[in-house]
């Protein structure tokens, strides 16, 4: 098992490698449990029973897919802590994808101005990401993660035997997500092929070690933590394109695809380094997508949630793998710097 500490709030631990029943340690004989979870999970990943030993423990099923991180699920898991008296003293357990984890945390952050949670992700994405690092939000009125609250877990407990359950697909997901700490980090992150499990728990410590630095710098995203945003504001923007057809993690690669090509016509990036970033998004496995229209970029970055007062938006750049920045610029500035690398006709030699 590995094991990264993270200073905040206190500190808490993430665990590499655990069975979960750890998970025990963290709990009394007279603490209740709610385990947010959702259908999919439910089918295929089971907790030890240890885990919650002589715990009264509830279980709430949300429906599964980024439609339903609403407030409505919100609501409800609400009303369930609330009907079975739960306290300051009890604690929510979010056993799940990131969809599980950002509404199952929102929860605990706003319940009684604030319960603690425990963290168990089991996507190769939540493990890597969003699992660590206290953002919790749900969707609204079309708007990703336009509500939410910082909120740092208890602690967070990662068995990858879960990863066992996932089909290409989702495991690709992740990787999506993984291409950003690729170009963050550099060459010493490996992409771990969807038959390549032995690198795993390598590749998921490294992924944590990077982020949980950042984080314990800039908890509540005022500079240093806009870093991880790499690849973000064109990703949220093709995940809402697409009708949250393209997942998270595939939108986010061709996010950060787009903004290394955009480096790359702009003279900020060399031809070996760019090379480097098309050979590991191809290693992931994901389709290269775009927008149709510089109008379609416009219409989805201008509503992004990360947009300044002044209307200006910190983009992330790539310079190489392992060279990134922060660089304020005007929307309008944004939207011509990526317009020749984020509008994509398959058919094209683009």
């Amino acid at each position: 098992m590995r094991q990264i500490r993270v200073n905040l709030n206190g500190g808490y631990d993430i665990f590499i490698g655990d069975t979960l029943s750890g998970i025990k340690d963290f709990l009394t004989d007279s603490s209740k449990v709610l385990v947010v979870t959702d259908e999919n999970v439910l089918g295929c990943c089971k907790m030890p029973a240890e885990a919650f030993e002589g715990a009264e423990t509830f279980t709430f099923v949300m429906s599964p897919g980024e439609n339903n991180k609403n407030l409505d699920t919100y609501r409800e898991i609400l009303k369930t802590l609330a009907d079975n008296g739960f306290t300051r003293e009890d604690k929510i357990v979010a056993f799940g994808g990131g969809v599980v984890g950002d509404t199952a945390a929102f929860a605990a952050a706003t319940y009684l101005r604030g319960i603690k949670y425990i963290s168990v992700p089991t996507t190769l994405l939540a493990m890597i990401d969003s699992s660590v690092g206290g953002k919790a939000a749900v969707n609204f009125e079309g708007y990703k993660n336009y509500v939410g609250a910082f909120c740092q877990p208890q602690a967070v407990f990662i068995n990858t035997d879960y990863l066992d359950t996932l089909d290409e697909k989702e495991y690709r997901n992740g990787l999506g997500e993984g291409l950003k700490y690729y170009a963050l980090i550099g060459d010493s992150v490996d992409l771990p092929l969807y038959a390549e499990k032995e690198k795993l728990e390598d590749f998921i410590y490294d992924c944590l070690s990077y982020k949980s630095m950042i984080v314990e710098k800039d908890e509540k995203d005022s500079f240093e933590r806009k870093i991880l945003n790499l690849g973000h504001t064109l990703g949220h923007a093709i995940e809402e394109d697409s009708g949250y057809e393209i997942s998270h993690g595939e939108a986010v690669a061709n996010g950060v695809l787009m903004m290394a090509e955009s480096s790359f016509r702009a003279f900020r990036m060399s031809r070996n380094d760019i090379e480097k970033i098309r050979n590991a998004f191809i290693k992931t496995g994901i389709e290269k997508v775009g927008f149709s229209s510089v109008d379609d970029i416009r219409k989805y970055v201008s509503k992004d949630k990360k947009i300044a007062a002044d209307g200006d938006i910190d983009a992330v750049l790539i310079n190489a793998p392992g060279e990134c920045g922060i660089s304020r610029m005007s929307i309008d500035s944004f939207i011509d710097y990526v317009a020749e690398s984020a509008v994509y006709n398959p058919y094209s030699d683009n």
